[in-house]
């Protein structure tokens, strides 16, 4: 039996939080990862990099990439009981944005609660991830008390 997950319920957790792990391959063949802060606009992930980084760098030489984002879940009255992270990871598509392409709109959310700083901002350029085949998950759709079995925890669903 594997989880009830759908295709909404994915991108509903998607929403609700802001941190992933990103993951590519360097044109050495050399796997690579990295935290991100992410924001998703029209199903689609949205990532503020420095515009020299090695991750732009490697993402413009090799689009494929892979993103797990992890959510800690707990048991509300019982919050010692250890229970695995929520979990949804997916591969896809990047393609590097420059700042003068991206939503002004979608820029002054990503830079929400940041303090003013135009070298940072000449510096920025943005990574747009497409999800692409399907969202492998676990603990996403099922109770708490149910992420002990990983056959009714994982979950597999079409990126819609």
């Amino acid at each position: 039996m594997t989880s009830p997950v759908t295709t909404d319920s994915v991108w509903q957790a998607l929403c609700s939080h802001n941190f992933a792990v990103l993951s590519w391959v360097t044109p050495a063949g050399e796997a690579r990862s990295t935290g991100i802060v992410y924001l998703v606009k029209n199903r689609k992930l949205i990532i503020g990099a420095e515009s020299t980084s090695w991750k732009v760098r490697h993402i413009r030489a090799n689009p494929h990439v892979s993103m797990t984002m992890v959510s800690k879940r707990r048991i509300i009255f019982l919050p010692w009981i250890p229970l695995p992270d929520a979990t949804i990871a997916f591969h896809g598509r990047a393609r590097v944005i420059e700042p003068a392409d991206i939503d002004q709109k979608i820029l002054q959310e990503l830079e929400k609660g940041m303090a003013p700083d135009p070298e940072r901002k000449a510096n920025t350029c943005f990574i747009e991830v497409t999800a692409e085949g399907d969202f492998l998950t676990y603990g996403i759709g099922v109770p708490a008390t149910a992420m002990g079995d990983p056959h009714k925890a994982m979950g597999r669903v079409a990126v819609g």
